[in-house]
């Protein structure tokens, strides 16, 4: 009787044993980046053409800056000559 009972302790320790190895794991969401189908490489294209056509974009407009600073500066110089004549 007595090794019937410890075979019945030790079945519910692991029991136990698995229900707290089931519950203290955590469930991991893992997305992979999809750069090997014709989806994620397009995505990846489609990236890098929105990232050129922001360079672009902001370097045309300090290219825009730049001339308006120009002829800002070439008109105060003929109001200048103007105001001394």
């Amino acid at each position: 009787m007595n090794d019937i009972s410890q075979k019945a302790e030790i079945k519910e320790m692991l029991a136990s044993d698995d229900e707290e190895e089931a519950s203290s794991r955590v469930e991991k969401a893992y997305v992979p980046k999809l750069t090997g189908t014709v989806k994620g490489r397009f995505a990846e294209m489609e990236k890098q053409r929105q990232e050129e056509q922001r360079k672009r974009t902001e370097e045309e407009r300090r290219r825009r800056i730049e001339q308006d600073m120009l002829e800002k500066r070439k008109i105060q110089r003929e109001l200048a000559k103007r105001a001394e004549q």
